[in-house]
């Protein structure tokens, strides 16, 4: 039911050799020199043209960012995840390798409900509870994207706070052992399994091989290379290491998310009805609420460091 996670590193140009460093660098000069005197639009083509360099090099898809600055604004970026998808079109990368990264805010997730139907499918992140999962899955998204360490430091950070307010109070809702970050991933998976099978769940902020483990069976594993390392060096009793089961941990049996978990997870109706927009306020919570609005705020800050330079290009020359 569940399909092998697959692990990746967070950096990936740190991986790259070194022609394909330079070819990236030279996309983003030729990007630069056609749209002199626009740095918004000098930034999103150098991204197309970086992402199509790496859609022909990889065997799955591309996601790339749509201006996060719109993430609130729902016509917006269903025309700019349009405008994307017709850049990289003209650059020969075909819908079917690249998905387009939304942060998962209610208008974002309408945005990404008009471009699934248009063809294209997206990605949404700062996913910090079920009820954005959950919108996105009704939406149609392609992947959606919590991350275990971001939801695991704020409830760090607010030690009193109760995880899930369904659960009982003496565990906060939590399972024996785990963290914040691995019990929420380990509820949108089980969930997306039994209404959303068509949502993969991509668990991203994967500090420990025991997180690793316990998040065995999802569809998609982010993680650094000490992980990686932590992982590869423990042996199994089968004699071979398979990334994802260690002698004397969990996996060993096999995939900690897996069909019968998904099946005994208890949703009630609230868990499965239509999302709207006040549950979907309602349902984010305290953690959820923080963690999208400082998310997106991030993935803004990011852009705004990066357009100065963009700037100097564009005015400059390369």
């Amino acid at each position: 039911m569940g399909r092998p996670s697959t692990l990746r590193p967070p950096h990936p140009h740190a991986l790259l050799p070194s022609s394909l460093t330079h070819t990236n660098q030279i996309a983003i000069e030729r990007a630069v020199q056609q749209h002199k005197g626009d740095p918004s639009a000098a930034l999103e083509a150098a991204t197309v043209s970086v992402g199509a360099l790496f859609a022909k090099r990889v065997a799955g898809r591309v996601s790339t960012e749509v201006d996060p600055r719109l993430a609130d604004d729902e016509a917006g970026l269903v025309a700019k995840g349009k405008a994307i998808a017709a850049a990289y079109a003209t650059l020969g990368v075909k819908p079917d390798k690249f998905l387009l990264r939304i942060p998962a805010t209610w208008a974002g997730i309408a945005a990404a409900g008009a471009l699934e139907k248009a063809g294209l499918r997206t990605h949404m992140t700062n996913v910090a509870s079920l009820v954005q999962a959950s919108a996105a899955a009704q939406a149609g998204v392609a992947v959606v994207q919590p991350s275990v360490a971001a939801l695991s430091d704020w409830y760090r950070a607010f030690p009193n706070a109760i995880r899930n307010p369904k659960g009982p109070r003496e565990d906060a809702g939590g399972s024996p052992g785990a963290t914040p970050g691995v019990d929420l991933v380990a509820r949108i998976w089980c969930y997306m399994r039994r209404f959303h099978p068509g949502t993969a769940v991509m668990a991203s902020g994967v500090r420990t091989r025991e997180e690793a483990l316990a998040l065995s069976g999802v569809d998609y594993l982010v993680t650094g290379p000490k992980v990686l390392a932590a992982l590869a060096a423990k042996p199994t009793t089968a004699g071979y290491n398979d990334g994802l089961s260690g002698a004397g941990g969990a996996g060993e049996s096999g995939p900690a998310l897996n069909a019968p978990r998904a099946a005994a997870m208890a949703f009630d109706e609230a868990d499965t009805a239509p999302v709207t927009k006040q549950l979907f306020e309602e349902g984010l919570g305290a953690a959820g609420r923080d963690l999208l609005v400082a998310g997106v705020e991030r993935l803004q800050a990011d852009v705004d460091r990066v357009l100065p330079a963009m700037q100097n290009l564009v005015v400059g020359g390369v």
